[in-house]
């Protein structure tokens, strides 16, 4: 541009200038190459970071899913292995709480029997009945996860998921991860948490199934030791008719009047008799127990349950010269 006068461009000038101009639009397509290789740069590394700290935190929930596995697998303590399981999870996650909910048999209440909560305060065996939140619990008893925001009026604030604890078709009870509103939770999360449910469940169930066996066990022990007490009962009580019966038949042998032999023979006919009442109760017993004998109940004075017993208690006071009375 020239402004002072008129003047005529040379053709070297316009060559220059188009030359230059050239050069300048190089130039500019270089810079817009290169701003657009940084921001690629940046956007590569970032991903990289992204797909590096996804690595690791896959890494670190594998290694929890991991320690959770070996102590389900290694205790048979239900409160050792939820209590761990709860731990483990709300450090890994940096969760405000969490906790376990276990059902009653009827389904139709779920009491929080264990927890861990670095920043919420206690709910420890709060009772919550289905009927209260009848959605949630219609979804996890279909064995669905939950998520969802708490009101503002509610005790606890923030995100929440819940996970049921499901052995098969049948949901033993539910997980419960609570955070603050600022955060959710994204899939990896809700992936570790339904398999730590799932391990819970698992551990759970063997827990249970090893407190049945204990009991069960215990209970044999019972029925050894009553069936062990129940036949030195039998030995002594079917031993001691026949020991009277030895006795009165040798003191009727060596009897020196028909009186005496008259009374040992009743002695012995009634021992003999009480011996067969012993040996028709424990055939009564056996029919009782394999069920081809139905049980009479009948009434009894104590003169008539313990009337064998009166009846050699007077005879062995008479013979003392003593008097016994009932």
């Amino acid at each position: 541009q020239h402004c002072q006068s008129s003047r005529p461009w040379q053709e070297w000038e316009i060559r220059l200038l188009q030359e230059l101009s050239d050069q300048l639009a190089i130039a500019l397509q270089q810079a817009q190459l290169y701003e657009q290789l940084q921001a690629l740069n940046q956007t590569l590394e970032e991903k990289v970071r992204q797909r590096t700290s996804e690595l690791q935190r896959s890494l670190q929930f594998e290694a929890l899913l991991k320690r959770i596995t070996d102590r389900v697998r290694d205790s048979l303590d239900e409160a050792e292995i939820l209590n761990t399981a709860l731990r483990e999870l709300g450090e890994n996650l940096n969760a405000d709480g969490c906790d376990i909910g276990l059902y009653n048999a009827d389904l139709t209440l779920s009491t929080i029997s264990y927890e861990y909560c670095p920043r919420l305060g206690s709910a420890l065996h709060t009772c919550i009945p289905f009927a209260q939140y009848p959605d949630l619990y219609a979804q996890l008893l279909r064995g669905e996860p939950c998520i969802f925001c708490l009101l503002p009026d509610a005790p606890r604030q923030g995100s929440v998921l819940v996970c049921p604890l499901r052995d098969g078709e049948q949901v033993l009870g539910d997980l419960w991860v609570f955070r603050s509103s600022e955060e959710s939770f994204d899939e990896q999360e809700m992936n570790l948490v339904a398999q730590v449910a799932n391990q819970c469940a698992i551990g759970l169930r063997q827990a249970r199934l090893f407190r049945a066996a204990q009991e069960q066990v215990q209970a044999l022990e019972r029925l050894n030791r009553l069936k062990d007490d129940f036949i030195s009962t039998v030995s002594h009580e079917l031993r001691t008719p026949l020991a009277s019966m030895k006795m009165a038949l040798k003191m009727l042998q060596m009897a020196p009047t028909g009186e005496k032999r008259a009374q040992y023979l009743a002695i012995a006919e009634r021992e003999c008799q009480r011996e067969i009442e012993l040996i028709n109760d424990l055939l009564d017993l056996q029919r009782l127990q394999s069920g081809t004998y139905a049980l009479s109940v009948q009434t009894l004075t104590w003169r008539e349950l313990l009337g064998d017993l009166l009846a050699i208690a007077e005879e062995q006071a008479r013979a003392k010269g003593q008097t016994f009375q009932a």
